[in-house]
């Protein structure tokens, strides 16, 4: 009883902790107004636009709220599979109408990933330095070469896979939303999904965060899929070992797969009261299914290494976070990526001799040395800014988009002309569901109760804390989204639900 009392309040803590952070960063947004050069340039006329804006997002989630309790009951009368349909469709049209009107060219690290997918069907690989020090990149490349190799190596079939997978990760979010709340959040959460302006812009962009997006929540469902089965203790381990092996596909992808797998051990050993013992005790039992996870995924990740060791020809670093972490300390740059460190990477790489988990190692040791120069008020104000960097706006995207449009076939829209709107239309979004997501952490403390929503902030907190030591960028917080629609939109339906009990 000890025991559970004190998993309650640890818990309870967890979700006390993200709603602190969401708080935060509302504050913040409120305090540096991030959007100041989208508006006019008069400070006085700036500002009023300003406090306009945010009192009309505080009164667009009202009526959002409002419009929600008239249809919340009726959204129940479609069956799963035309639930599944209709949103797969709504999450296609708007991204294919996205497409259709800018023209983007691959700039930086989306050319990066358009490139390698184009050598990676030439077999051309074997040798980069870059690949060497950065394996991930050939993760992402790789799955995309599969489909250039069979429709050629255009933009378009890029931003047609990204579309796809985004119909994945809507329909994600409605099966994870249904399974740890029920069919209305479900359905809610993937409906946040599909509009979510940022989610419709970054498909004209060849990136990893989609498909990274769409491998994490397959996880969080597999993983819940695993807790609601009443299988045998044989059949349990070996799903803990797919699922380790699925995190290691994730963490080819982007290497934060091991967020993932953090995240579900401390919840399944901490949290998650067993269904089988192993010898009479349930801690030995649950260190057999985790052993088993860490198994499938230690195995893949080897199996995963010694591929693109034969593909490059070169030892790949197997703790490749160097330069990441020695980027992320940098006071200067707030922690995001500069000409001055990645001139200090290409320096190292000079080096005779050095393998590139050394110079990794040395960046790490550069890193250190940063650190231990700055006072506690320059580390508070490099995470400050840091957090200010990576989660007070949405429209990163829209940045990204401007530098690549292709400027000898001009888009059907004019980019310049809405530009400003897009921004705002993004942020207005993005504000109204931290409030959301701060209304539902409120009513799953209302709640007292240790449930698998659980996970979902312990991810999304794994996703935060990561980042206070790496570097950071606005688009790093992509992931995170989903974890946002899921907890809006029980935050949506709740207040909904309460607002009809008081009638």
């Amino acid at each position: 009883m000890l025991l559970k009392n004190v998993n309650k309040k640890l818990a309870l803590a967890l979700y006390i902790i993200f709603g602190a952070f969401l708080l935060a960063d509302f504050v913040i947004i409120i305090k540096e107004r991030p959007l100041g050069s989208f508006f006019s340039p008069n400070s006085n006329t700036a500002t009023i636009q300003w406090a306009i804006f945010i009192i009309s997002v505080f009164i667009g989630v009202g009526l959002l709220i409002y419009l929600t309790s008239k249809v919340v009951k009726k959204i129940n009368i479609f069956g799963t599979k035309l639930s599944v349909f209709i949103l797969m469709i709504l999450t296609v049209i708007p991204r294919a109408i996205w497409i259709s009107l800018v023209n983007v060219l691959p700039q930086s690290d989306f050319l990066a990933y358009h490139s390698f997918a184009d050598l990676v069907i030439k077999g051309k690989v074997a040798g980069n330095t870059y690949i060497s020090l950065f394996p991930h990149y050939l993760g992402y490349s790789s799955f995309l070469s599969v489909f250039y190799k069979i429709f050629g190596s255009e933009v378009i079939v890029a931003q047609i896979l990204n579309v796809l997978i985004c119909c994945g990760i809507t329909v994600l979010i409605y099966i994870i939303g249904k399974r740890i709340f029920g069919n209305e959040v479900g359905i809610f959460a993937a409906l946040i999904m599909v509009f979510w302006p940022s989610q419709i812009f970054y498909v004209v962009l060849i990136s990893t965060e989609a498909l990274y997006t769409f491998l994490l929540l397959l996880s969080v469902y597999l993983f819940i899929r695993i807790l609601d089965s009443k299988s045998s203790i044989g059949i349990t381990i070996i799903m803990f070992i797919i699922l380790g092996m699925e995190c290691a596909v994730t963490n080819s992808i982007r290497p934060f797969g091991i967020i993932m797998l953090a995240a579900m051990a401390i919840y399944y050993l901490v949290f998650y009261k067993q269904n089988f013992v192993i010898l009479k005790s349930a801690l030995l039992s649950k260190a057999a299914c985790l052993a088993a996870l860490f198994i499938g995924y230690t195995l893949f990740s080897s199996g995963v290494t010694g591929l693109i060791n034969s593909a490059v020809k070169k030892d790949i670093p197997k703790f490749p976070a160097g330069f990441n972490i020695y980027v992320g300390v940098n006071y200067k740059s707030e922690g995001s990526w500069n000409i001055e460190d990645a001139n200090t990477l290409m320096e190292l790489i000079k080096k005779p001799g050095s393998t590139p988990q050394e110079t990794h190692n040395e960046l790490i040791g550069m890193a250190i040395d940063r650190v231990k120069q700055y006072s506690i008020k320059t580390d508070i104000n490099l995470i400050y800014n840091k957090f200010k960097t990576m989660w007070v706006v949405d429209h990163d995207s829209l940045v990204y988009i401007k530098a690549g449009l292709n400027k000898s076939e001009p888009s059907r829209m004019s980019y310049e002309k809405y530009e400003r709107l897009l921004v705002k239309v993004s942020n207005y979004y993005y504000y109204a569901m931290l409030i959301l997501s701060a209304i539902g952490v409120a009513c799953l403390l209302k709640r007292k109760e240790v449930s698998k929503s659980l996970l979902l902030i312990l991810l999304a907190l794994g996703i935060a804390s990561a980042h206070i030591i790496l570097e950071v960028a606005g688009r790093y917080h992509y992931p995170a989204i989903s974890i946002f629609s899921l907890i809006a939109s029980f935050g949506l339906v709740s207040i909904t639900q309460i607002k009809r009990a008081s009638l």
